[in-house]
This record gives C-alpha cells, structure tokens and sequence, in this order.
C-alpha cells in the first residue's frame, strides 16, 4: 500500500513539472511571438493566404 503512494506520488510530481515547462513555454513571450502589449501580432496584407503565381502564365 506504501509503495503504491509512494508511485503515485512520484507521477503526480513528474506530471506536475512537465505541466510548469509547458505553461512556461507556452506563456514566454519570445516563445509565442507576442509583442510588448500581450497581443499576438495579425497576418495581413497581400501575405495571406499564400497565393502562388500562375507558372504556366507567359509574358
């Protein structure tokens, strides 16, 4: 019965320091390309959606 929490114990505790990298990673700022306000910048412009150019098209 020991032995089990102490298993179980050990799991919780690995899961619980992968779940602090993940949220660090995911909530860093240079990770997630976020700017200074916390807003993830917008794809705009003629760059999206990627629209290829006609290659049988001659001039």
């Amino acid at each position: 019965m020991v032995r089990k929490s102490i298993k179980w114990a050990g799991r919780l505790a690995v899961l619980g320091m992968l779940a602090v990298v993940v949220v660090r990673l995911l909530g860093s700022e240079t990770a997630s390309g976020r700017t200074g306000n916390g807003v993830l910048p917008s794809i705009g412009g003629d760059t999206w959606p990627p629209v290829p150019t006609n290659p049988n098209q001659q001039g």
